[in-house]
């Protein structure tokens, strides 16, 4: 399963900074009045909102999955094979991982 490509479709990745503002009043208990007010603020931890947060997992059963593989046709299926020009496994991971980052 997968997402058709959509150029109009805009996923955001941002850092969020968020601020709780509030008022605080202190009251007397015995008679409910108001004893002071005043305005603050607590900020939270910025956080960032990336692609993975626009998606959720879910699983198939095996069944389900075979089910709906086998309603793809040929014309959605695409092939190619690929040469690494490494003399070695080593040089290979290591010219992969400069390549792709880390």
């Amino acid at each position: 399963m997968g997402l058709a490509k959509n150029p109009e479709l805009k996923f955001i990745s941002s850092n969020v900074s968020t601020i709780l503002k509030f008022e605080a009043n202190e009251l007397n208990p015995s008679t409910n009045a108001l004893v002071s007010e005043y305005d603050d603020e607590f900020f939270f931890e910025e956080f960032e909102i990336t692609i993975g947060d626009y998606f959720s997992s879910y699983m198939l059963s095996d069944a389900t999955f075979k089910k709906k593989w086998g309603e793809f046709d040929d014309s959605e299926e695409v092939s190619a094979t690929f040469q690494l020009n490494y003399k070695t496994v080593e040089a290979a991971i290591k010219g992969l991982v400069k390549h792709f980052g880390r």
